[in-house]
């Protein structure tokens, strides 16, 4: 498993290098949801997680508007994106050790997208 500490190191590597799409596609998939399910509205807490993992990959790795990252799930406020990568960056900075894996788990799979398109 990466490190806590250097999760946030390597994933910086990619800004800029994937779309939202892509993004949405690796956290289904890694965290076996349902496209269908990430544009749900309700709140359930596996759902809100998904969802700012989603939103912590966009910031670090897309280049769109926060506004377009909220609409691609079905969320109407940019902020909801900010308090989700804040959320998601805070948890792997204090060492939370499901969110590191799952984080990696997205990873991995948008890496393996990437390296094999």
């Amino acid at each position: 498993m990466i490190e806590h500490k250097n999760i946030l190191d390597i994933i910086s590597l990619y800004r800029k290098k994937f779309t939202k799409e892509e993004v949405l596609e690796s956290v289904c998939q890694a965290l076996h949801i349902t496209r269908d399910k990430m544009l749900l509205r309700g709140k359930p807490q596996w759902l809100t997680e998904a969802r700012q993992i989603y939103f912590f990959f966009c910031n670090e790795t897309c280049d769109e508007t926060l506004i377009a990252y909220s609409l691609e799930v079905n969320c109407i406020s940019h902020t909801s994106v900010l308090h989700g990568w804040q959320n998601i960056t805070d948890k792997l900075e204090i060492g939370d050790d499901i969110i590191t894996e799952k984080v990696t788990l997205v990873y991995k799979n948008l890496l393996g997208q990437k390296i094999y398109k």
